[in-house]
């Protein structure tokens, strides 16, 4: 029976990806992949990414069979505009998906029509974050940054860089897209708003955005647009390793 899936609901699926084992990766997990994604599992130089992007790959073929009657192994992917994989199975009900993966950790959201964008980053201080964000972040938010230190800092600063990377992969808007001009605002709980020239984003209104910390270094932001008639419910659902 296909897990329920309302029309205003964002399932939000998360694991954390211990490092390679020292043994082959199984053939049959290998084989639940599509020829295009084993071409590129084998192009990548070290184990760690290989094993990385085959688990991450694996948690959204068996998070989609969850929705319909198709194993892992037969999810059909086309490359829309910009780069954007959608689903390409014609005999699938309305999905939409998007997929993140960092060091020990992959997480994927799935919606019915919704377009949705997820974004996971682990908690590591960078050399020069002031520099990324002043590049990446509006004004106001640098500015605000730089009041904070240790770890507020840095979760600060990922809650930013993450909700602007899950609104892009939402929009599925390429590179060189002005994340500068976006303004995040902290809501209550885990909850963001956003504000943009209308040039930028015409309806910001219509933008839903969460962000939490689901493993110890680990955090993660989503972002959903709907119709204005519609608030979207976001479900959290963690995956055994």
């Amino acid at each position: 029976m296909p897990l329920e899936l309302a029309d205003n609901e964002a399932h939000i699926w998360y694991r954390e990806i211990p490092a390679p084992a020292q043994t082959p990766v199984g053939p049959d997990r290998l084989a639940t992949l599509s020829a295009d994604e084993q071409a590129r599992y084998s192009r990548f130089r070290f184990e760690r990414d290989r094993f990385l992007y085959l688990e991450s790959h694996l948690l959204l073929r068996q998070t989609l069979s969850k929705y319909a009657a198709l194993q892992p192994h037969e999810w059909l992917f086309r490359i829309a505009e910009k780069g954007r994989p959608e689903i390409d199975n014609a005999a699938v009900p309305n999905l939409r998906f998007n997929l993140t993966h960092t060091r020990g950790f992959a997480a994927c959201v799935v919606t019915r029509a919704m377009d949705c964008g997820v974004d996971a980053e682990r908690l590591e201080a960078k050399r020069n974050i002031e520099g990324v964000a002043a590049r990446m972040f509006s004004p106001a938010e640098t500015a605000a940054l730089e009041t904070l230190d240790g770890t507020q800092h840095l979760q600060a600063f990922y809650i930013g860089w993450t909700l602007r990377e899950a609104y892009v992969k939402a929009r599925g808007i390429g590179i060189g897209f002005p994340t500068h001009a976006l303004i995040f605002a902290a809501e209550e709980g885990d909850v963001a708003s956003l504000s943009a020239p209308h040039n930028i984003e015409p309806h910001p209104q219509l933008w839903h955005f969460r962000h939490r910390q689901l493993s110890e270094s680990h955090l993660l932001s989503v972002a959903i647009r709907c119709s204005a008639a519609d608030t979207p419910s976001f479900k959290y659902f963690p995956v055994d390793s």
